[in-house]
Order: C-alpha cells, then sequence, then structure tokens
C-alpha cells in the first residue's frame, strides 16, 4: 500500500465516534509521509479508494468549515449525515457541524 495512503487510513481509523476531523487536519499530519501540492485534496483521494476489507470511518471526516466538502460531489452526503447522526454529530440548519464541540484533535 501506498505509505501516504497508508498513514491517512491510519490518522481515520483512530477518529472515535462522535467526533470529527477534517480534510486539512488529516493532510497536516500525514505530511511526514505525504506530498502533494493540495495534501488536503490527497486525503479526499484516498478515501475514495478505501481498498475492500479496509472497515475504515470515512464519514468522520469533513471539510475545514464543517461542512460535506468533497463527498457533495459523491453524492454520499446523506449517508455520511446519517452515519455522523447515529454517533450523535449532528448539523446545523445549514448543514454544518459545529467543530468546536465534534473535532477530534489526536495527540501525537
Amino acid at each position: 500500500m501506498n505509505p501516504c495512503y497508508a498513514r491517512i487510513y491510519a490518522l481515520v481509523a483512530a477518529i472515535p465516534p462522535g467526533r470529527v476531523m477534517t480534510y486539512g487536519q488529516i493532510a497536516a499530519l500525514a505530511l511526514d509521509v505525504c506530498t502533494s501540492p493540495v495534501p488536503a485534496i490527497q486525503v479526499g483521494r484516498a478515501l475514495a479508494v478505501i481498498p475492500p476489507g479496509l472497515d475504515l470511518p470515512w464519514w468522520r471526516v469533513i471539510g475545514r468549515a464543517g461542512s460535506h466538502g468533497v463527498l457533495r460531489k459523491l453524492s454520499l452526503t446523506s449517508r455520511q449525515k446519517t452515519l455522523l447522526a447515529r454517533e450523535g454529530v449532528v448539523a446545523d440548519d445549514e448543514g454544518r457541524y459545529d467543530l468546536t464541540r465534534y473535532l477530534y484533535v489526536p495527540v501525537e
């Protein structure tokens, strides 16, 4: 597996239920092994090609403004919203998540 994608997947796997991380946040934490002109997009690309059998909580990754970000383009917004709501992560009336409440900051 690509070392960059492996690092991204490890970060996503560590997000606990009821919390979220942003694409940019994951990209910043993965810079030790990832290089890209636009690292946050690289995170989205990695999540778009999760290998079969790798059980990752992809729905816990959102855009920097607390929005669904890239997933809107992939028509997964509704599924992501449902999965987050099951974990108690609820969007406001504008479809954004309160990062002051739900953001996960790993200790590394």
